[in-house]
């Protein structure tokens, strides 16, 4: 759990970012996809400063901590709501998991 919550964090930070500005930003954006037409993109919506060093996103006061506490929160309701739907035996296994077992 902790490992797919980190990776989901560190992928949907600057995603967040730049979904964001893409939404709100004043000038029309190209919209055929090329590798130009995405730098072009991105030159428009980033400053400069988090153009040349894009880390610079993951420092955002706020971001990191409101992004992670939502990826924690999908990945315990996520496994939350596995539990529920899941069958489970009378020692609390799901049955999912102890046919796979069973198995060799």
């Amino acid at each position: 759990m902790g490992l797919f919550t980190v990776v989901l964090t560190l992928i949907s930070l600057p995603a967040t970012v730049i979904i964001n500005r893409c939404i709100i930003t004043p000038y029309a954006l190209p919209t055929r996809p090329t590798l130009a037409n995405a730098k072009l993109s991105l030159r428009l919506i980033l400053t400069p400063d988090e153009y040349a060093k894009p880390w610079t996103l993951y420092i955002a006061p706020g971001l990191m901590a409101s992004v992670g506490i939502h990826a924690v929160w999908v990945t315990i309701v996520a496994r939350g709501v596995k539990w529920m739907l899941v069958s489970h035996d009378e020692n609390g296994e799901s049955v999912l998991d102890s046919s796979s077992k069973g198995t060799s």
